[in-house]
């Protein structure tokens, strides 16, 4: 028997594989946590298809028995670092368990490693098993997790649950003294007709030797569904309860064990190789029709950008850059823009030189005495240029509130409008990333007393400016406290002059983890060249953005009061390998179309227009922008100035949306949508936005998103839009883009149906620029 069993973290994944042999009185089913092996059924024998990540070891075994042939694949060579994307189906016989009146049902997970963190009250990290049938209804679950506080001994926390017919009830839920980590620890759960047994090396987790299930066992959605063992490990980010699909793969950190359970049914099934198998391809109907949602308000300015402009001095001097920055259809631009806002001496346009550098971030100290500047009077000669709205993001750490509001008032004399406030940059951080913040503000309360105070004196000069303050996504589980609880913290001591919270989601691309720095090794970055090829993890970069910021809206209710600026946000790769690939844009417009759809979202500033080679939405000047990529035969030469996939993303939604004041989703209906595990709302994968002006003076325009592989036909009539043309592009995700000419570009004239190309973009409305 084969059975997968998937969680994910950014691009990792495990399988579960689960070999039977001869037991009396049922199958004796061991459970091994495999590395990703594509493997396809020839006759009554398992054999090796494809291996992900270079040749296997020797170590492959094959295993025969009653119950059949499988192979038990060890750990490739190369150390296993990112997952495989088999597209080979396996057609057959699964032995799956059956509970019923008289059975009993027993499965043990050991744990090999398992990490702490100094969490209070709460596990860094869960293993969670049990009986499951498909779809996680009906189960019965274990979850258990260790507490490590310092200065105290550990506890152990379980959880046990029952779903049966939509509904989730806790048959037990408590903590209890014990290890502060499961590494090298077993864990059963025991099932029988009346009550559920759980233990840590055969010391019971419950308050009891056994609980009481309340099962009813004439329920026809126990007695009619086969169940199969699962086993998942989840690291926890953030303050978020285990859910699944919230909750991130601990991969390679758990082995081995014995399931042991009476057998049901024999049933045929179709199971995918493929880690993903979780999020089946979505393969959309030839045909389709575009329905208008409910209009809702947008600022006119909505789309712009983050405006870190230092890598060249006094950048809009240069006429070069200051013509391609016209290309990006800028609504908003940022000033002076991040952690470097933190202490940027406005009078001189640069960062503060009486402020002791080794106590400012560690990448901003050797900015200090450069002679770059970049001067308000500079930035007032852009925003005149372009005329995007601009976004002040003052220094409350090195200057005070006089000088701040003295710069606005400067600001102002300039010409350019005091509309959007913006206090500090990211002050969240530990102690030890920016001590000088630490010293101004020692706690999130005291930083909220002071928002208060500045927003008053604020509004006080400037009525019609808006004022925002410091929110956090929360981050990974090894971030301070200080970032975890911020929001917490802040949240509850503001005025009701404050309009607005700023988050900065930077979302994965989903195929690698994490990643070094500068860039990962020339086997990873092919790895994930090779990994674009495939439709369904392709796929799996479009959901990332729609789960990590789902991940921070549940973690952070307390956010729902307010706006929400993101003045920073990208698809973020630093192994390197989907750096400015086709894929890495339209994730982009996956991550866009997600926050369109939160009406908090009110203002957001893409990071970053020019300057490096990781955010850019400009390629650089010297044609630099694709150093440190390694994938082979990759054909990457950059053409200075020209939009990367993700500047001409920004740009194509900037066109659409800004200047307009109203937007209304375009939906397509339940057979584009993927669904989604953990109760998340589905991701469509074909959708679009339609922008349109209260005032009529402006014609209305829409974006068409079909983020599959297959070209479909759309019926727009509803939509709504008289101008008959618009302008598409389309192509490969494998395509580095050095240029947005070696896209698929099409000019088209409208009528009441629309061919969307598969992996494509739609502008309607007007020519796109």
């Amino acid at each position: 028997m084969l059975q997968t069993c998937m969680s994910r973290c950014g691009a990792l994944a495990v399988v579960v594989l689960l070999m039977c042999g001869s037991w009396v009185g049922g199958a004796l089913l061991e459970v091994h946590f495999g590395h990703y092996a594509d493997v396809q059924l020839v006759e009554a024998d398992w054999k090796v298809g494809r291996w992900p990540i270079g040749p296997m070891s020797n170590r492959v075994q094959k295993a025969s028995g009653e119950r059949g042939v499988m192979l038990v694949a060890s750990q490739p060579k190369g150390g296993g670092e990112g997952p495989g994307f088999g597209q080979t189906s396996l057609t057959h016989r699964t032995y799956k368990v059956g509970l019923g009146p008289g059975s009993e049902a027993s499965i043990d997970v050991s744990v090999s490693s398992y990490p702490t963190f100094q969490y209070v009250d709460r596990a860094a990290a869960q293993i969670g098993f049990g009986f499951t049938g498909q779809g996680g209804d009906p189960s019965i679950q274990a979850i258990v997790g260790c507490v490590k506080e310092r200065g105290r001994r550990g506890r152990v926390s379980a959880r046990v649950e029952l779903r049966a017919g939509g509904e989730t009830e806790v048959i037990y839920e408590g903590q209890t003294e014990g290890p502060s980590s499961l590494e090298g620890k077993t864990l059963r759960l025991e099932v029988d007709d009346a009550s559920v047994r759980l233990t840590l090396d055969g010391e019971t987790l419950l308050g009891a030797a056994e609980v009481d299930h309340g099962i009813d066992w004439s329920s026809s959605s126990l007695t009619e569904t086969a169940l199969l063992p699962t086993v998942r490990a989840m690291k926890l980010y953030g303050n978020d309860p285990y859910r699944i699909g919230v909750a991130r793969l601990m991969a390679d950190q758990v082995s081995g064990g014995l399931a042991q359970a009476s057998l049901g049914t024999d049933v045929e099934e179709q199971l995918s190789s493929s880690p993903w198998a979780a999020y089946p391809l979505v393969r959309p109907p030839s045909r389709v029709t575009a329905r208008l949602g409910e209009e809702r308000e947008i600022a006119r300015d909505y789309v712009g950008m983050n405006g870190n402009l230092t890598a060249v001095s006094q950048f809009w001097d240069n006429r070069d850059l200051s013509d391609a920055m016209r290309q990006l259809n800028l609504g908003n631009l940022r000033y002076p823009a991040g952690t470097i806002g933190n202490y940027w001496d406005w009078d001189t346009g640069w960062l503060d030189r009486n402020a002791p550098r080794d106590r400012m971030m560690h990448w901003v100290q050797g900015m200090v005495e450069d002679s770059r500047t970049y001067t308000l009077e500079n930035y007032a000669k852009g925003q005149k240029r372009l005329g995007f709205t601009p976004v002040f993001m003052l220094n409350m750490v090195t200057k005070d509130l006089e000088n701040q509001l003295g710069q606005l008032r400067r600001a102002e004399r300039l010409g350019m409008p005091v509309k959007y406030v913006e206090l500090g940059n990211e002050y969240f951080f530990g102690i030890g990333a920016e001590p000088l913040v630490h010293v101004k503000f020692p706690t999130p309360e005291a930083y909220a007393e002071a928002c208060n105070v500045w927003t008053s004196a604020i509004k006080a000069e400037f009525p019609e400016a808006k004022v925002a303050v410091i929110g956090s996504d929360g981050g990974p589980p090894h971030v301070s406290e200080r970032r975890r609880t911020w929001n917490q913290h802040v949240i509850p001591h503001l005025s009701d002059e404050v309009d607005a919270v700023t988050l900065h989601p930077y979302a994965g691309v989903g195929l690698l983890p994490g990643g070094p720095r500068p860039w990962g090794s020339a086997e990873q970055q092919n790895e994930q060249a090779r990994l674009l090829q495939d439709p369904e993890a392709v796929q799996f970069m479009m959901l990332v953005p729609h789960e990590e910021w789902g991940h921070i809206r549940h973690s952070f209710p307390e956010l729902t009061p307010y706006d929400l600026w993101l003045t920073e946000f990208n698809v973020n790769d630093r192994m390197g390998g989907v750096r400015h690939t086709w894929a890495q844009g339209l994730a982009l417009s996956s991550m866009l179309s997600v926050f369109l759809e939160d009406e908090n979202v009110t203002l957001l500033c893409f990071h970053n227009p020019y300057g490096g080679n990781l955010f850019n939405a400009l390629h650089d000047r010297n044609g630099s922008t694709f150093d440190g990529l390694l994938v082979k035969d990759a054909d990457a030469k950059a053409e200075p100035l020209a939009v990367t996939p993700t500047g001409l993303v920004m740009s194509l939604f900037g066109h659409a949306a800004n200047g307009r004041d109203r937007v209304a989703s375009v939906d397509f209906g339940g057979e584009v949508e993927l669904e989604v595990e953990g109760g998340s709302s589905p991701l469509p994968l074909i959708r679009g936005w339609r922008f349109s002006d209260s005032g009529g003076e402006l014609g209305p325009r829409g974006v068409l998103l079909n983020l599959t592989p297959d070209a479909v036909e759309v019926d727009v009539r509803s939509l709504g839009i008289t101008e008959d043309v618009g302008l598409q592009y389309s192509g490969a995700p494998t395509l580095y883009m050095s240029s947005p000419e070696l896209l698929d570009r099409a000019e088209l004239r409208l009528s009441s149906s629309l061919r969307l190309p598969g992996y494509s973009i739609t502008i309607l409305g007007s020519d796109g620029r």
